[in-house]
């Protein structure tokens, strides 16, 4: 007799889905996987099936649509949050209903899934929770805080991994925090609760409690709010209850986890509950979880199946380090003797799934390409930005964001005031293009041997990927360059207009329900020769240009200087004298109220700024709202006046749509 079977789709990587399979093996199943190449989970040796699926969601949702209409699987687990959001938004669908880890109707899954919905049921339920507040109004959300009071916790809708949460101190933070999130979006916020945080691990079957355990977090990263690294088992009777209650509510079928903070008091309050599995196997086993057993009912849907409630010595008190987590942890703080740990301390050394061989070789192999794009990126790699001391707000608006973007390793670098200098009576330059200049031209000067340095401008907005993409694109890419844009103004051809475009759709997803906030993926790193026109927002200096720029920029200078900082690159760029890129989509961008100047004839310099800085919004991977809006009023405006250039103009545009969406896929460098 066959063996039951069953999928686990997975688009993210986590650690914990990646031991998923050889659970479900013990369990008596056979483990077939969805996923993008690559991912740990597919290395496993307890997997039976591996099939590959594009990593963007929506061909990834294709593939899963046509996999699930040919096949039937005993049971299904969808293994991360964006697939889970994606699915509920075509919960509809009855191919979806399977690996929806709730009923699809009624309000079951929007409880599980919605920050929203989840702490006014539990309020409702008499489940104990922190006080809670939802506003989109700007006013009503200030009124909200000062009515809870500060510090508070503040949320979007929907998150993952400690994503979209943050603690906010002071009214002051509060406003830059919402400035960076989408206008119109609700916001949830709640009182900060101080005690020690925790997680449940649970398994429901159809919304009967079958197992669990409780774990309290002692060690976090990168911030408080992201996975834990290190963790200690902790007895908490009290939460059985809560959590069948939870299963009750959503009538939840699998396994998922509840996050709780303890107060000082002893009393304990639920935050909010996990939809992806959070499968803590050596953790499970010190509690006195058989977890095989546990999913076998799982799969069964088994009511009648023994409940198996946490067994925790009471002198079991030591702190845990969960791997590859705390490995991750070690590396990114650059504590590489640390890492001997996992070889000498038994805590570490029961971490290690050598019972899985292929999958522990896959996960020291990914660690080291991880150590060596990390060490790279935060130890040869600096970064300025530019700020003069009279420019308060932008540097409390850019410090705002780098400490949300988690960016310790930019720093700001004094600016020049124009006005300070002495006059340049040989210079067409205004004091403040003077000042720019200069600003550039020192921050560059101070680039020091073999590093990389980003320079950026104070009203730059950074792309929350920007780490995650220059960690997955090899440094060596960029060092034949002497600069790397990671923005610009492009000249407006066909061509360059249509690589950017095809760049941008490869290489960015939709962020969940927001469609004017993309995730970059990844970039492509175009020429900058005949593509850029103009820009200094954002760029690094390779080492190659800390030898190449400095003198080029003093000929400049003591020239004049004749051109802005940015016009001399464009020129220096078309002579060949300096080699340079872009990467696209768009890794930084100008805010929007920034004006760029320039003298093309026959337009308003205004203008010339509202479509500069829509159109390099455009191509930018992060948050875009307002770019319509913004470029609203020059769109209506007459082009011309002139019949035939009207209808040149006119039928250009149809041709570079017809080109967009048929064309080929952007080569890359």
């Amino acid at each position: 007799m066959s063996r039951p079977t069953v999928l686990l789709a997975a688009v993210l990587e986590w650690a914990g889905t990646a031991r998923l399979p050889r659970a479900f093996a013990e369990a008596g199943l056979d483990v077939v996987v969805l996923a993008p190449a690559g991912r740990l989970v597919t290395q496993s040796q307890f997997v039976s099936e591996v099939l590959v699926a594009p990593e963007p969601l929506a061909q990834y949702l294709d593939a899963l649509k046509q996999l699930m209409t040919a096949r039937r699987f005993d049971h299904c687990v969808a293994c991360d949050e964006p697939l889970i959001y994606a699915l509920a938004l075509r919960r509809a669908e009855t191919w979806t209903h399977p690996l929806l880890p709730t009923p699809a109707t009624g309000s079951h899954l929007d409880f599980v899934i919605s920050k929203l919905i989840f702490p006014s049921t539990c309020e409702r339920a008499g489940l104990p929770v922190p006080a809670t507040r939802i506003h989109t109004d700007p006013q009503q959300i200030a009124q909200a805080a000062w009515a809870l009071g500060f510090p508070l916790v503040v949320k979007l809708a929907r998150g993952y991994g400690g994503k979209e949460v943050r603690q906010v101190d002071t009214p002051a933070a509060l406003q830059q925090l919402l400035a960076g999130w989408p206008a119109g979006t609700p916001v949830v916020l709640q009182e900060f609760v101080a005690g020690a945080p925790g997680s449940c691990c649970a398994l429901w079957v159809r919304g009967e409690l079958k197992a669990w355990f409780a774990f309290q977090t002692v060690r976090t990263w990168p911030d408080a709010f992201s996975p834990s690294t290190m963790v200690r088992l902790v007895d908490r009777p009290a939460l059985e209850p809560m959590l069948r209650a939870i299963g009750r509510l959503s009538g939840f079928h699998g396994l998922g986890g509840i996050d709780f903070i303890k107060r000082p008091d002893g009393s304990v309050a639920l935050t909010e509950q996990h939809a992806r599995p959070i499968p803590q196997f050596v953790l499970a086993e010190r509690a006195g979880i058989d977890l095989p057993r546990a999913l076998r009912a799982l799969v069964d849907s088994a009511p009648d199946a023994l409940f198996q409630s946490p067994r925790i010595a009471a002198d079991d008190t030591e702190d845990i380090p969960l791997f590859p987590q705390e490995a991750y942890r070690m590396i990114g703080a650059g504590h590489v003797r640390a890492l001997a740990r996992w070889r000498r301390d038994p805590r570490y050394r029961r971490q290690l799934f050598r019972d899985d061989r292929p999958l522990f070789a896959a996960t020291l192999r990914e660690l080291r390409r991880w150590a060596h794009t990390t060490w790279n990126t935060h130890h040869a790699m600096r970064g300025h930005y530019l700020n003069m001391d009279r420019s308060v707000e932008r540097c409390e608006t850019m410090e705002a964001q780098l400490r949300r973007l988690d960016l310790p390793w930019i720093s700001r670098l004094r600016a020049t005031d124009g006005r300070e200098l002495p006059p340049r009576p040989q210079s067409p330059l205004t004091p403040g293009e003077i000042g720019c200049f200069v600003s550039h031209a020192n921050a560059i000067a101070q680039v020091r041997p073999r590093a990389v340095r980003l320079v950026l401008e104070d009203d730059a907005m950074l792309s929350p990927q920007l780490v995650d993409v220059l960690e997955g694109l090899p440094l060596e890419r960029l060092l034949r360059y002497d600069i790397v844009f990671l923005d610009c103004q492009p000249m407006a051809t066909t061509g360059n207009l249509l690589a950017l475009w095809r760049s941008l759709r490869r290489h960015t997803t939709q962020d969940g329900e927001a469609t004017s906030v993309r995730r970059a993926t990844g970039v492509d790193v175009h020429e900058a020769r005949g593509l850029y026109l103009w820009a200094a927002a954002a760029y690094f200096v390779t080492p190659h240009g800390r030898d190449t720029l400095p003198g080029l920029l003093q000929e400049c200078l003591a020239a004049g200087p004749l051109e802005a900082f940015d016009t001399a690159l464009h020129r220096l760029i078309e002579e060949g004298r300096i080699r340079a890129a872009v990467l696209a989509p768009f890794l930084a961008t100008p805010r929007l109220d920034c004006r760029e100047a320039t003298t093309i004839a026959g337009r308003p310099q205004q203008d010339i700024g509202v479509l500069s800085a829509a159109m390099r919004h455009l191509f930018f991977a992060g948050d875009v709202t307002g770019a319509q809006a913004h470029a609203a009023a020059v769109r209506r405006k007459p082009l011309t006046a002139d019949p035939a250039l009207q209808l040149l103009a006119d039928l250009m545009a149809q041709g570079f749509i017809a080109a967009a969406e048929s064309g080929p896929p952007a080569d890359s460098d």
